[in-house]
C-alpha cells in the first residue's frame, strides 16, 4: 500500500511538474504572439514612412521642374 501511495505521490508531482511547463509554454507563445504582432506594425509603420518619403520626393521634384520652367522663361524674358 506504501508504495501505491508513493506512486500517486510521485503522479501528483509529475502532474503539477507538468501544469507548470504547459503554463511556461503559453506563455512563451504569448509572449512570441506579442513579438510577432509588435513586428508586423513596425513593418506597417515602417511602409507607410516609405510611402510618406516617396510622395515627398515626387512632389520636390515637381516644385524642381516648376522652378526650373520659370527660371528658364524667366531667363529668355531678360534676353528679349
Amino acid at each position: 500500500m506504501k508504495g501505491l501511495q508513493e506512486d500517486l505521490d510521485h503522479s501528483h508531482n509529475n502532474l503539477g511538474l507538468d501544469e507548470q511547463r504547459i503554463k511556461y509554454l503559453e506563455s512563451n507563445v504569448e509572449v512570441e504572439k506579442r513579438e510577432r504582432d509588435d513586428a508586423y506594425n513596425l513593418a506597417q509603420v515602417a511602409q507607410l514612412d516609405v510611402e510618406e518619403l516617396k510622395l515627398r520626393l515626387q512632389e520636390e521634384a515637381a516644385f524642381r521642374g516648376r522652378l526650373q520652367s520659370f527660371n528658364e522663361a524667366a531667363s529668355s524674358r531678360a534676353w528679349s
